[in-house]
């Protein structure tokens, strides 16, 4: 009889695009662990199947976050029009766009239940991972520099093994408001959320690495350290030559949204997103890189055990949309989702 033991294993089929992303790396990561999967390359459509070992995933740590890091390798390529299927070469990391996926214990849970993780809803949705998917991660990881807690964007190199736990939390439940906010036409967030999406597409499709009147002349290669600085920005004005294109670059991902169905399926109700995002004006887009104070502290215990349940208090800094003590005050980010937030670890 063979040696050999075969570990199980989890497939999750990704799609990568802004247009389709041809021939990038794909990996699955956390932000404690590094890599959970090997990395796999996309085909002509932007497609891959990763297959994930169940132990890497169950060996995680609960309040651990994981994420979908999609990267531009030696002949990476882009489709620029889908119509005459034109690509345009892409460089050696110009393309670091991510999306994350919520909680290890979320994950754990699913893969005890589904061998092919797609066929869980909201996996399936975060398995597309394009320029909005990399909007809310890029706000996410703003946030954590703005903290202190990170210098540059998260890949599965930069492994964090002491990031704390309450940090992790705050994180995973402003991840569920930003993609709220995705819905919300009047909220700042929803305004930097399309900026940053414009910005992400600026960089894969019209190869813009400077989007903030900083002085620093960016590669192409440090494109997603521009995009972070662009996020955490309140007081730079936009590059010109950036903001120039942003009505070029509105109208594309309007379309995206309106008429990509590889887009369309990584969202819950693309309708009220593209509603959202047509409603914006180029003005509103480009004063949304003033944005201050997003999201505000909240205060959660260091020693929370992955059995603790508790009701996260987060206060948004938009005074007709409070959140306090877990309950939504007035409006909330989107119509309907009044009620209590508790997360369940």
């Amino acid at each position: 009889p063979s040696s050999f033991v075969v570990s199980e294993t989890r497939q999750f089929n990704v799609i990568a695009t802004d247009g389709v992303l041809k021939r990038v790396n794909v990996r699955l990561a956390s932000i404690l662990a590094g890599p959970l999967s090997k990395a796999v390359q996309t085909d002509d459509f932007g497609k891959a199947t990763l297959i994930v070992p169940l132990d890497a995933i169950n060996q995680l740590e609960d309040h651990d976050l994981t994420y979908l890091y999609v990267e531009s390798v030696f002949g990476s390529s882009v489709v620029t029009n889908p119509m005459l299927n034109t690509d345009k070469g892409l460089e050696v990391g110009q393309v670091k766009i991510k999306s994350y996926l919520g909680s290890a214990q979320e994950l754990k849970n699913k893969a005890e239940r589904f061998k092919q993780l797609n066929d869980d809803t909201e996996l399936s949705r975060s398995s597309v991972v394009s320029h909005f998917s990399n909007a809310v991660a890029l706000m996410l990881e703003a946030e954590m520099k703005k903290n202190g807690l990170i210098n540059s964007v998260i890949t599965p190199e930069t492994i964090k093994p002491d990031f704390p736990i309450s940090k992790l939390v705050e994180v995973e439940s402003q991840r569920k408001l930003l993609q709220e906010a995705q819905t919300d036409r009047d909220s700042p967030l929803g305004k930097k959320l399309k900026l940053i999406t414009i910005a992400t597409k600026g960089l894969i499709e019209q190869d813009i690495s400077n989007f903030l009147n900083d002085g620093k002349n960016n590669l192409l290669s440090e494109g997603s350290e521009a995009l972070l600085d662009l996020a955490v920005n309140s007081t730079l004005v936009l590059n010109s030559h950036f903001s120039g294109q942003i009505t070029h670059l509105s109208s594309a991902v309007e379309n995206d949204v309106e008429n990509n169905n590889s887009i369309r399926s990584g969202m819950e109700d693309p309708e009220a997103v593209f509603k959202a995002m047509d409603f914006l004006s180029i003005s509103d887009v480009i004063q949304a890189t003033s944005v201050t104070e997003i999201f505000l502290d909240v205060s959660v215990s260091e020693n929370l055990s992955s059995t603790t349940p508790y009701t996260y208090v987060k206060q948004v800094e938009d005074l007709s949309r409070e959140l306090r003590g877990g309950g939504l005050i007035g409006n909330s980010f989107a119509p309907g989702s009044e009620g209590n937030f508790v997360y369940n670890p």
